[in-house]
């Protein structure tokens, strides 16, 4: 199969992203999960639909915005309810996360 032009996987996305944000709804879970699992599906390494690798790149950036504007939303008084948990589950977070991107492959 050869990568569509970019209007068409852009199109592609967001109708796929407005079908799993549906579903999620339905299924009365949050949005963000239905994009997610689409935006998985659709790539290369499962269904393949959107093949092109730049496409990939830049999804890195979109979660990088998404989690930018996810901490945008989150208020100081919010933390403080979290409190201890909060803070060893996002050291517990970085840590796995810088590690398993150290790991060789």
């Amino acid at each position: 199969m050869q990568p569509f032009d970019p209007v068409t996987t852009i199109a592609i996305l967001l109708g796929a992203a407005l079908v799993g944000g549906m579903v999620a709804h339905r299924l009365r879970q949050p949005v963000i999960l239905g994009y997610l699992v689409v935006g998985i599906a659709v790539g290369p390494l499962a269904l393949g639909v959107v093949r092109d690798l730049l496409w990939w790149k830049r999804g890195y950036h979109g979660v990088a915005l998404l989690m930018f504007t996810l901490g945008l939303e989150v208020s100081i008084s919010q933390l403080r309810q979290v409190g201890r948990v909060g803070l060893w589950g996002a050291i517990l977070q970085i840590a796995l996360t810088l590690g398993w991107r150290a790991s060789p492959v």
